[in-house]
């Protein structure tokens, strides 16, 4: 049987009526919902489409940092063997340089870790010392050569060289005196600075330099002068050196103030042995009852020697 287009058509036509006006007559939400899924995955795939360059791009500028890490910064390959900001060349990487430490800055007041020595302000081994250190001659390269340098400093750095030492870690502290302006010799009744006997800088013994020595005048508080007691012990009529197995009469002490040093005694042959006390061996012999020429063949009684000390050259 033969159909007729013409009713297949109308057909069509009236159901799509009816979908329009069931869109006109409800919320419109259909449509709606259409539209914003449509949206929606529009959106999605355009933003995801757009991210997926931006995370790629992102880990290739991560990857560029990585390889281009600083040379000579801390956590990057040295720089020939060298380091930025302190740090510490160790297996071809920089490495935080801990202060003390061995390669590393001293600490501000020029210590280092045990085992460890300061030298021109960066930590290093400590040198085998040289055999002849501590016999007062200098045998690094500005003595005799016989040492390297460093390890016979206390012999050599007595040297002025107008450089304080001891604060580079040259020198151990308390062995550069001079250069850095301090005098070992204070309060020793010798003036020390250059116009005196020297060996302590200007200005640095200033007590003992207050006096002006052997004028004939005691510059001492004690009697009545503006100097320091002990300062001008030459005119001031003592010696401060007594009993130390030296003679210093009579121009360092006045006469007969180191007579026990100088084999004398003051109070010999007055009646009373002072040996070995007061006076030194053989000093005061006579009143101790001895004669040091007896058995010379001389008779020295009574007058060089006691009664009975020289018998048997004084019975012949």
């Amino acid at each position: 049987m033969h159909r007729s287009p013409g009713r297949s058509t109308s057909r069509r036509l009236a159901w799509a009526f009816v979908a329009v006006i069931a869109g006109s007559c409800g919320d419109g939400g259909g449509a709606a919902e259409t539209d914003e899924s449509s949206s929606s995955v529009a959106n999605e795939d355009t933003t995801g489409t757009t991210g997926l360059p931006d995370e790629s791009e992102s880990g290739g500028d991560e990857s560029t940092t990585g390889a281009e890490c600083p040379v000579g910064a801390w956590g990057c390959p040295c720089d020939d063997g060298t380091c930025v900001d302190g740090g510490v060349c160790e297996d071809g990487t920089c490495r935080e340089c801990a202060i003390g430490t061995l390669d590393c800055p001293c600490t501000p007041s020029g210590s280092c870790a045990g085992g460890l020595v300061c030298t021109d302000g960066t930590c290093a081994q400590t040198p085998r010392m040289c055999e002849s250190a501590g016999d007062g001659i200098c045998d690094e390269s500005d003595g005799t050569g016989q040492c390297e340098d460093g390890t016979d400093a206390y012999d050599c750095c007595f040297f002025s060289n107008g450089i304080c030492e001891e604060d580079t870690g040259r020198c151990p502290p308390g062995s550069d005196d001079f250069d850095c302006g301090r005098c070992p010799y204070q309060g020793n009744g010798v003036c020390n600075e250059p116009d005196g006997e020297g060996g302590c800088p200007e200005g640095s013994d200033p007590d003992d330099c207050c006096a002006t020595p052997h004028d004939e005048v005691c510059d001492e508080e004690s009697m009545g002068g503006a100097c320091a007691d002990g300062s001008d012990f030459f005119d001031c009529g003592y010696c401060i050196y007594v009993m130390n197995g030296s003679c210093e009469e009579p121009n360092v002490c006045p006469v007969g103030t180191d007579f026990f040093d100088c084999g004398d005694c003051p109070t010999a042959m007055d009646g009373t042995c002072d040996e070995p006390v007061a006076c030194p061996e053989d000093s005061d012999f006579f009143d101790c009852g001895e004669c040091p020429t007896a058995n010379d063949g001389t008779c020295d009684e009574p007058k060089a020697c006691p009664p009975g000390s020289d018998v048997d050259d004084c019975t012949v």
